[in-house]
């Protein structure tokens, strides 16, 4: 089950709070519109070392609310694509693999344009 704003431990020893975190699936960050998005994934991959091993997510989206970057960690690959352009591909199907049944998420699946792209590996 995924928490919003979940606390965590900083290295540090400062307090971190993760926008959303779904143990052993996904981080995600959200940043202000036309902020940087690396930095939302560095910010996402530093709250790693406070977790256990079972709960690192496979899977990390970050966004600022205009475009959004889903990274699979296990298979190395990312995907990118701005709400604008999600719009034109309603009604399609994403697959994307080994996310729990629980999963509330319609699957649409992504045109040509918008390839994986190799990604930063855990």
């Amino acid at each position: 089950m995924a928490s919003f704003e979940a606390h965590v431990n900083k290295l540090d020893n400062r307090n971190g709070y993760i926008d959303c975190f779904w143990p052993g699936t996904l981080i995600a960050e959200h940043k202000s519109r036309g902020k940087n998005l690396d930095s939302a994934y560095l910010q996402a991959i530093d709250y790693f070392a406070s977790l256990k091993e079972r709960d690192l997510p496979r899977y990390v989206v970050v966004s600022d609310f205009a475009t959004i970057r889903l990274y699979d960690l296990d298979e190395s690959t990312q995907a990118q694509f701005t709400l604008k352009e999600l719009r034109k591909i309603r009604g399609q199907r994403i697959i994307v693999p080994n996310i729990s049944e629980n999963c509330s998420l319609t699957p649409i699946s992504l045109p040509e344009q918008f390839k994986i792209q190799p990604a930063i590996g855990r």
